[in-house]
């Protein structure tokens, strides 16, 4: 319920905003009633909104959303909500593409750039996983996969990764013991290229 209530409480002032700006009242009268009516109209809306989802009726949340964002074409809230809705079902393509619509509103909007990144990441995994499956993890689809492996770890901070054609490091000398390192998981995008970045993103 509380959770329930501060999503409410998020979606509503953007849209009220918006509609109180649309409306060009004259007079502080109108305005005030203007505010009145648009807020009580906003909170129904939300608050079906919610009940759906909690009902399950997760596609009509969606059309109310819809709905929303055709009244208020400038705001991002309801493309937003729309996002995560998709993302938390596991749509993450439908997900990409209403947080590309709330990043067009607000290029700033941290929230919608997460959900953006991390389906787009979902789906490249399960895609390139799928490649592998067939033996056709290979070419030069091989090599861009490596090489996003590498950018990966060096934006998350993870240790970097040998790279292709370098030396091998020498022998250690006889009689010394060498602790040997536990194999890659079976998991691992591409072939000999270290931990699966993706995993902890499954």
């Amino acid at each position: 319920m509380h959770a329930r209530k501060r999503r409410i409480d998020r979606l509503i002032p953007a849209l009220l905003t918006l509609a109180l700006m649309m409306t060009g009242c004259a007079n502080s009268d109108s305005r005030q009633g203007a505010e009145a009516e648009a807020k009580s109209s906003l909170e129904s809306s939300v608050e079906k909104v919610e009940a759906a989802l909690v009902e399950g009726r997760t596609d009509d949340a969606v059309k109310m959303l819809k709905t929303l964002a055709s009244r208020f074409p400038a705001d991002k809230a309801p493309w937003l909500r729309i996002a995560q809705i998709r993302f938390d079902a596991g749509d993450y393509s439908d997900a990409i593409i209403n947080a590309q619509e709330a990043i067009k509103r607000d290029p700033s909007e941290k929230g919608a750039n997460s959900i953006l990144t991390l389906s787009s990441l979902r789906l490249a995994t399960k895609s390139l996983a799928d490649l592998r499956s067939q033996n056709a993890l290979n070419g030069s689809i091989k090599t861009d996969a490596q090489a996003l492996t590498r950018t990966l770890r060096e934006i998350t901070g993870e240790a970097p990764v040998s790279v292709p054609g370098k030396p091998a490091a020498a022998a250690p000398p006889r009689g010394k013991t060498v602790r040997k390192t536990a194999p890659a998981p079976a998991s691992d995008v591409g072939s000999g290229s270290g931990p699966n970045p993706f995993i902890n993103l499954k």
